[in-house]
């Protein structure tokens, strides 16, 4: 047996040729540790799981557990459990190593894991009671007015002070059917502790960005203060609200996460159905709507309408659990950290294929002079577009080429890594990159060399300066 030290601690550094902090490089780590270290002791362990990124930052990802050699499996979750509940912005880092830092017992003892735990709900006695039932216990007791009115249906109505919003209540059996009312709206409906149960999950709502996102936005923020968006480009991406639930003298923060499915899979939810192979879609003839022209016909109709909601629902829960299991099985990645289909790209590719160079960060003045280079392509009638005319009657055969943009990026070079800067004269056979250069340009009918005047891109002739990648420059030359 290999003598190692004891009641010491040492880090175990396992060096990444994939940069990015996914469960792939972690069980390529762990196990590496495990051939290197705990194979070669008959020690309990202490070990926790760190990580080192490309600034020579160290970050700790989970707390100390104690481990023996049987215990690999059930380490590498634990470890991994902590990975994924980290934020997005954990998995964007760049990484250089993984680090478990461990201390070795002098003697053997039981294994003990410490895992994030969930606190379990507790009772909670109010001091306001309705028919010997406690009120709801998931919600801002604290902030509750004192007005009470019992409705004739059995229900007890209970106004939040100073808003004109209230709660209805309807108690049977001990549980608790709650309705949030805003203004006179049933804006959130929930049975008992479904605000605290359903905390940290993530609800997917087809086309929220655009549609249903802006209608629900002036509801959520009526129910808490605390609320944070994610917005590019116009879209909203993603509303985390969070709510704070009293537990006798203590309070556990809860968080339940919107987003819009319809940026991850850009399709109808008709085709999703069918493609994923889930349950149909459902229909609904919305034009029976104009001539309900009674409450009766009305309530018929809300009710079919209420199914097919409800249908809806269950279908693109399916498709995203289908979807998300897909890209865990395929890839190792939580589908709910990435909120776009470009972003979920973006990280299969870092986690998965890139394995030779590494993404930098670009510091603004690199993208400022990169960004300079970026213009139009041509559009003149003369040199770039073919206009076919034939005789009447005669076929004409059109061509296009698939997938032409990723063929030329598998097939080309492209600079990579982090820019390096240089000035002076050089030869342009030798460059590969972006370069701001003087042009001159003679006379001609058709100058291929273009930039931008007063925000148009133009393709002048005479002198001028600009950036320009040197691949261009050299097709020009």
């Amino acid at each position: 047996m290999k003598r190692f030290l004891v009641n010491t601690w040492i880090d175990y550094k396992v060096k990444m040729k994939i940069k990015t902090l996914s469960p792939n490089n972690l069980k390529y780590a762990l196990n590496k540790f495990w051939t290197d270290i705990m194979l070669k002791t008959d020690k309990t362990v202490l070990i926790q799981f760190k990580i080192k990124t490309d600034t020579n930052i160290f970050r700790s990802i989970s707390f100390v557990q104690r481990v023996n050699t049987k215990d690999h499996r059930k380490l590498f979750n634990i470890f991994n459990d902590f990975l994924e509940r980290k934020s997005s912005n954990y998995h964007q880092i760049v990484i250089n190593e993984i680090i478990f830092t461990y201390f070795i017992l002098d003697t053997n003892i039981k294994t003990k894991f410490k895992n994030i735990t969930v606190k379990p709900n507790k009772m909670i006695e109010f001091v306001s009671k309705i028919s010997n039932f406690n009120l709801p216990n998931n919600m801002l007791i604290k902030s509750w007015g004192n007005e009470f009115k019992y409705n004739n249906d059995g229900t007890i109505m209970i106004k939040l002070e100073p808003s004109n919003n209230y709660y209805v209540v309807d108690i049977q059996n001990n549980i608790h059917n709650v309705k949030y009312f805003v203004e006179d709206v049933n804006t959130i409906s929930f049975i008992d502790e479904m605000l605290e149960k359903y905390s940290d999950h993530h609800i997917y709502l087809h086309n929220f960005s655009k549609f249903d996102g802006i209608f629900l936005l002036k509801i959520i923020t009526s129910i808490s203060d605390n609320i944070k968006f994610l917005i590019r480009d116009n879209n909203l991406l993603t509303i985390s609200l969070s709510f704070d639930v009293k537990l006798d003298d203590n309070s556990r923060k809860c968080t339940i996460h919107f987003h819009d499915s319809l940026l991850l899979l850009p399709s109808s939810l008709a085709k999703l159905a069918f493609n994923f192979g889930v349950e149909n879609k459902g229909s609904f003839n919305f034009s029976k709507i104009n001539n309900a022209t009674n409450n009766k016909k009305l309530n018929m109709l809300r009710e079919e309408l209420l199914d097919y909601n409800k249908q809806d629902c269950l279908v693109l829960y399916q498709v995203m659990a289908k979807f998300a299991k897909q890209i865990f099985n395929l890839y190792s990645l939580n589908l709910t950290k990435y909120p776009t289909l470009s972003s979920l790209s973006f990280a299969i590719f870092r986690s998965n294929f890139l394995d030779k160079e590494i993404i930098p960060i670009s510091n603004i003045n690199d993208y400022n002079f990169i960004t300079e280079s970026y213009r139009g392509g041509h559009s003149s009638q003369m040199l770039d577009v073919y206009r076919p005319y034939t005789k009447k009657g005669n076929k004409v055969y059109c061509y296009d080429i698939n997938s032409l943009y990723p063929s030329v990026m598998a097939s080309n070079d492209f600079p990579v890594g982090t820019p390096k800067y240089f000035t002076g004269p050089r030869d342009l056979q030798d460059l590969f990159g972006f370069i701001k250069v003087n042009v001159t340009c003679p006379e001609m009918f058709c100058p291929v060399l273009l930039t931008k005047h007063n925000d148009k891109t133009i393709a002048p002739i005479g002198s001028w300066s600009g950036v320009y990648f040197s691949e261009e420059l050299q097709q020009k030359h």
